[in-house]
């Protein structure tokens, strides 16, 4: 049997590393010296390589901050600028470089370029060509880049409501048309009666109401309402720019002038002391005429406080940041008295007698009957002063009032100081104060006749101004006949793809035991895929107690809809268009039927409108 151990000393020889010759295995930290040259030759070559791409990877850091330092510049000169479109492109221009000027990149400076391109009707394009890139260590391998970094904003504007052309609500001088006029209610007035925003209380369980005591109206808003005269850069100038108000103070009269109505005795008298007044005997005699607001006083919590409503008008100037209307500078500011009820005698006859009374009177500082039933200027800005963009007129009935200031010339100077910026939070006042609104371009006022160039006898030329509500549009329809069609708002085509949001506060509140219905209308130039609404009442689909086919829905009673919000969604369709150019263009309208015989066809409502979504944002 052969032996298959190993013999003692060659198992020594293999534990030592040995070979089988008996040589010895070097140790680890044996190298000749041909070796270890080796190993530093290698080090060095792979150490320049190393060293090489140490400094790509620094320079890289480098041109990645200083390309993300480009993109937060490009970003925030888009976001800056699109707001002034599409009015006023130069501004938005200025604006936008400006803003990348501030966050480092000036235009014409080192070699930086900054381009700025309006788009579109709403979208701004910033690009910043930066050639100036540091380069530390990487030169041997590559060249500095040159950044370009762009940003595309968008910028929906508030919707506008109520009216196409220079004036909301009916001018006596043309009738009953557009068949509404615009109402402010007191603090202390219910919010079912129909004002949804500065009617503050609420006389039961609905839509947006605390239900406890005090039952509180938790849509009021200090701020009032809002309107906006868009100036154009291409309107008329060379004049005085006017916004008128009729009728503006709060005059008890009733829903429809039967109350406080003048006798025919009364009457004659007054023609015979107007004798330049071409409509003396139509101006005021009673009834619901076109010359009639119906201003209503209203119990709240029990209170018969329609006399203290105090009504303010404010105007406020274009300021550099048209997306926030709330801190433009005021350069106007009226407050107007209350008249007609017990406080201020409304035994009959007392109309007449401040008809025939020459005592300046009033907050407003101003004889009754220069302003009672006749458009009155709150406030004109000088021709060399008027400015292209957004001036904001403010109607409020809760100023401050404690120091009032008073300026129908553009004279407070920016506003600083008036406390009928501020609001006092609790007024105890109540009913509805109703008027309508004008603005334009011109320099006199006669006898309740105005010769602004912006208020044609009929809605069919424009001289580049605009008044419109801003998201919400409060209206007493005063005279509705069997049906009656309405400006809602206007849908432009950079809303494609969104959805438009129409609520309607306290809607078709008829009498009578009538019904109505209503029908929104797209605009008559829309172009693209077809409307489609979903209606909603207080967030219940299918509304209650109505019939709804396509956009249209009927059936509508006080006892279903006295108090409630009914909202419409309707998406736009992605290929909409319309003709913007045309200032009757892109208005939908809402078509009102009134059904039954006996129905009462007045309502005050309050109309609301926006797009859904951030109405600022970056696009790409």
């Amino acid at each position: 049997m052969p032996d298959t151990t190993t013999p003692t000393t060659q198992r020594a020889r293999f534990l030592r590393g040995g070979d089988t010759a008996g040589r010895p295995a070097r140790g680890v930290g044996d190298r000749s010296g041909a070796e270890d040259g080796y190993v530093l030759v290698l080090t060095a070559l792979l150490l320049l390589p190393l060293l090489a791409f140490t400094g790509f990877a620094v320079d890289l850091g480098a041109w990645t901050a200083r390309a993300s330092k480009a993109q937060s510049a490009a970003d925030a000169a888009s976001l800056a600028g699109v707001v002034y479109l599409p009015d006023l492109p130069t501004k938005a221009v200025t604006v936008a470089r400006e803003t990348a000027r501030r966050n480092g990149y000036a235009d014409g400076v080192g070699g930086v370029t900054v381009t700025v391109t309006p788009n579109s009707r709403n979208e701004l394009e910033v690009a910043i060509f930066d050639p100036q890139v540091e380069q530390f260590f990487s030169s041997v391998l590559v060249t500095a880049p040159t950044i370009t970094r762009k940003a595309t904003s968008e910028f929906i504007r508030p919707v506008g409501m109520g009216s196409p052309e220079a004036a909301v609500g009916q001018d006596p001088e043309r009738g009953f048309n557009p068949q509404f006029v615009l109402n402010t209610a007191g603090w202390s007035t219910n919010k079912q009666n129909g004002d949804k925003r500065s009617a503050g209380q609420c006389g039961g369980s609905f839509a947006g109401c605390t239900g406890t005591a005090p039952n509180q109206n938790t849509d009021y808003s200090q701020a009032g309402y809002l309107y906006t005269v868009n100036v154009g850069p291409t309107a008329t100038t060379g004049q005085p720019l006017r916004f008128e108000v009729y009728d503006p103070a709060y005059v008890f009269n009733g829903d429809t002038c039967a109350t406080n109505a003048l006798s025919a005795g009364q009457m004659a008298t007054l023609a015979g002391s107007f004798p330049g007044d071409p409509f003396a005997l139509q101006r005021y005699q009673g009834g619901a005429t076109p010359w009639c607001m119906g201003d209503q006083n209203l119990t709240a919590q029990g209170v018969n406080n329609g006399s203290a409503i105090v009504t303010t008008y404010i105007v406020r100037a274009p300021d550099d940041t048209p997306s926030d209307l709330s801190d433009n500078p005021a350069v106007c500011a009226v407050s107007f008295d209350p008249y007609g009820n017990a406080a201020q005698g409304s035994q009959p006859g007392a109309i007449f007698d401040l008809l025939n009374n020459n005592t300046v009177r009033g907050r407003e500082q101003l004889v009754f009957r220069d302003h009672y039933r006749k458009w009155f200027p709150v406030c004109t800005i000088p021709a060399g002063s008027v400015l292209p963009g957004d001036y904001v007129l403010q109607i409020r009935t809760n100023a401050d009032l404690s120091a009032p200031q008073r300026s129908i010339t553009g004279g407070l100077g920016g506003g600083a100081g008036s406390l009928e910026n501020a609001a006092n939070p609790l007024p105890s006042t109540g009913g509805h104060n109703r008027y309508t609104m004008r603005t334009g371009f011109g320099t006199t006022l006669a006898n309740g006749q105005s010769s602004l160039s912006a208020v044609p006898a009929a809605a069919t030329t424009f001289t580049g101004v605009t008044l419109s509500a801003v998201g919400n549009l409060p209206i007493y329809m005063n005279q509705l006949g069997a049906a009656a069609e309405f400006f809602l708002a206007r849908i432009v085509p950079e809303t494609a793809g969104k959805t438009l949001q129409l609520t309607f506060w306290d809607m078709a509140d008829i009498g009578g035991g009538g019904s109505a219905t209503f029908t929104l209308l797209p605009p008559v130039d829309a172009g693209g895929g077809a409307f489609n609404c979903a209606f909603s009442r207080d967030g219940q689909v299918p509304a209650p107690g109505v019939t709804i086919a396509g956009c249209t829905m009927s059936g509508i009673t006080s006892a279903n809809y006295n108090g409630r919000n009914v909202v419409v969604r309707i998406p736009i369709p992605g290929d909409y268009t319309c003709n913007v150019a045309d200032p009757l263009g892109c208005w939908t309208k809402v078509r009102v039927d009134v059904v039954g015989a006996g129905a009462t066809p007045t309502d005050t409502t309050t109309w609301s409108a926006a797009m859904t979504g951030d109405p600022i944002r970056l696009l790409r």
